[in-house]
């Protein structure tokens, strides 16, 4: 674990179960997972071993965090490649649907709160992984409304949350035209943990048939042909994405 990195917490296991059941139903063509704000690496490092036919993503706001990240990947044998990329949430993509799922676990823990948290974590965990602000519902929110945008029809998103933010994050949900409201799934202490959210399917078989297997095909080519990929807003160097699809190419 590297410094200004959040050390993962028991309550994210029920992020990783959850996105691990969504993943292990997708046979063909393989998927595209996103992970946000991906601090040490633990859910995308987990999903991608456990499920290594697919392709991963995680973007966090801190280098450090993507150092530690990058290392803990190292570490592993035989998972599926994951992409690294730096920037705030959504905002280094190129709108459009590339993935099948997105996770997080975001800082969701109210700003007046965070004096009241135990030493251990108040005086050693980085606030920036902590804060949600005022209501602790402000990263859920930011990743939320614009999710949809880059989901495939019929794709999922998943966030860990606070035990008692189901009212505030259902009503959220409502304000999101592109996302239906799956579940809200319970950790292992019985506490609401982890929100899940589908986009809805417009024309599925269509898509599913045709469109999104033309853009697998055309993410293989890029993934590993010659060049700089395309799924970005801006071109980055190489230590702050490894591959990916730039927008501004």
């Amino acid at each position: 674990m590297g410094p200004g990195v959040l050390i993962p917490r028991p309550d994210t296991e029920t992020l990783v179960t959850a996105a691990s059941m969504i993943l292990a139903d997708m046979v063909s063509p393989p998927g595209a997972i996103l992970e946000l704000g991906v601090g040490s690496g633990a859910i995308v490092v987990s999903l991608a071993k456990a499920h290594p036919g697919h392709r991963f993503f995680a973007g966090d706001i801190s280098r450090s965090a993507l150092d530690t990240a990058r290392k803990n990947a190292f570490r592993e044998k035989e998972i599926g490649p994951i992409h690294f990329f730096n920037g705030s949430w959504l905002d280094p993509l190129k709108p459009g649907p590339f993935f099948d799922a997105i996770v997080s676990n975001p800082p969701y823990i109210p700003t007046r709160h965070i004096p009241d948290l135990a030493p251990e974590i108040r005086n050693h965990e980085p606030v920036a992984a902590l804060d949600g602000g005022e209501e602790g519902i402000d990263c859920i929110r930011e990743i939320m409304i614009h999710a949809g945008r880059f989901l495939f029809p019929g794709g999922h998103l998943l966030m860990e949350m606070g035990f008692d933010q189901k009212e505030k994050v259902t009503v959220l949900a409502k304000t999101c035209p592109e996302l239906d409201l799956i579940e809200v799934v319970k950790d292992l202490a019985g506490h609401d943990r982890v929100v899940h959210l589908k986009k809805k399917l417009i024309n599925p078989y269509i898509f599913d048939k045709q469109d999104r297997i033309c853009f697998i095909e055309a993410f293989n080519k890029h993934i590993h042909g010659p060049g700089i990929p395309v799924l970005f807003t801006k071109s980055m160097t190489g230590d702050e994405v490894d591959e990916g699809f730039l927008k501004n190419h």
